[in-house]
């Protein structure tokens, strides 16, 4: 099955955006680039410790090799890199934006970290000489990434009154920029993403490393959580995600009765059981976590945020997109390291492996959406039930095919009446 990508048949984002007469280092390629650096040793440090991984996916084959990977984090191997430089005319919509950045001095690092129809290219902007941005510009792609950007841009606005004392410093706060063209300015906070560490070899082979991630996370949860923001409301499959399951599934699989059943059953169990509403995150998961030093030092992409939604969402997001990465960088039919149990490419993935077998990992995060689900009054025997609603929630909010696909799949498997 295909998708239609806008992005794919689009002229490159970062040839129309950032400013000419510099140079900038383009990976893996000038035409289809997902990291344009400027050619800055300060910039290309933060490149160095803080972006190059071991994606599960992606258009950068020459650096799923994790030789290249550790000769691209010796600094003087990017001397040899060719510097680019901007050769388009720049689009009158973007115009405004790339003289602005002309302007400003900052220097400019991009991004494009999503293969979404309707996503959105990030510019962080360093100031000279500075170790990690200042701030983060999203700027859209498509007319599908606007509106996603004005979404996200009102839900910072609702966020900002939201009690968030707790959190404070770990939250991102939108930032007013002098440009006609509509972009989405935040302040830009410290640390490597989580999912840079989860990603890189032998990590996820260690239980005390693998312990740390989990203990931050609960712990920044527990003070996001400790606010309540509506009364108690029952837990619940959301509609969005049925509606997915009924329309999506059977153009797929032809028989959407085993999940649609399965939902069914899940919104039956858990409705029987209340929660306090609290802000939610909406997309928490290893991505968007900033980490320095073993401590969670930001949480970023608040564009689905709710300012009074289920809490045990979050929760449960978090071990769900955890798991989903164990196995990244083993080949398909695999023995995961550090987790015999588990087959990489397995039709239930990480997720069946958490719920379904023994050994120190899935121990630990039962324990840690056992501490969680308690701490929010919710019996930890229904570890099992958050989980598999928020796989099934995962493949209804994904916008590209293949991953829905992947995700509704993994969801059907773990719902056969054999498991």
């Amino acid at each position: 099955m295909t998708v239609t990508d806008e992005r794919r048949t689009a002229s490159p984002t970062w040839e129309s955006v950032l400013p000419r007469g510099r140079r900038y280092v383009a990976l893996p390629m000038r035409s289809k680039p997902v990291l344009v650096a400027q050619r800055d040793r300060h910039v290309l440090r933060y490149v160095r410790r803080s972006l190059l991984t071991r994606p599960r996916a992606s258009r950068l084959p020459g650096l799923l090799d994790a030789a290249a990977l550790r000769t691209l984090r010796v600094p003087g191997v990017w001397r040899a890199i060719p510097s680019v430089r901007p050769s388009v005319r720049v689009e009158p919509g973007s115009a405004a934006l790339t003289e602005w950045l002309d302007e400003c001095g900052y220097r400019t690092l991009l991004l494009q970290p999503s293969c979404d129809a309707d996503a959105s290219c990030l510019v962080m902007l360093f100031r000279p000489g500075a170790p990690e941005p200042s701030f983060v510009l999203k700027v859209p792609e498509c007319p599908g990434a606007s509106a996603r950007l004005a979404a996200e841009a009102s839900r910072l606005r609702v966020l900002a009154a939201a009690p968030m004392a707790s959190v404070q410093g770990t939250v991102p706060e939108q930032v007013r920029v002098d440009v006609p063209a509509q972009v989405l300015a935040t302040t830009a906070l410290t640390g490597t993403p989580m999912l840079v560490e989860v990603r890189r070899s032998g990590h996820t082979r260690r239980p005390a490393a693998v312990g740390r991630d989990f203990t931050a996370a609960g712990a920044w949860l527990a003070a996001l959580q400790c606010a309540r923001t509506g009364p108690s409301a029952p837990l619940d499959v959301p509609d969005s995600t049925l509606e997915a399951a009924d329309t999506v599934l059977s153009s797929w699989f032809g028989d959407r009765s085993l999940a649609l059943s399965a939902l069914v059953v899940l919104r039956r169990a858990l409705r029987r059981y209340t929660a306090p509403q609290t802000v939610v995150h909406g997309d928490f998961w290893p991505g968007n976590i900033l980490m320095r030093n073993g401590e969670l030092t930001g949480v970023v992409d608040w564009e689905r945020t709710e300012a009074a939604g289920s809490p045990v969402r979050d929760l449960a997001r978090f071990a769900v997109t955890y798991s989903l990465h164990l196995d990244a960088g083993t080949p398909p039919g695999g023995r995961v390291r550090g987790h015999p149990d588990l087959v990489a490419g397995s039709d239930a993935g990480g997720v069946g492996y958490l719920l379904e077998a023994d050994g120190w990992y899935p121990q630990l995060v039962r324990e840690y959406l056992a501490a969680g689900l308690r701490r929010l009054g919710v019996p930890a025997s229904l570890a099992g039930h958050v989980v598999l609603v928020e796989l099934a929630a995962m493949a209804a909010e994904a916008t590209d095919a293949d991953s829905s696909l992947r995700l509704w799949r993994m969801f059907t498997e773990m719902c056969r009446p054999q498991r």
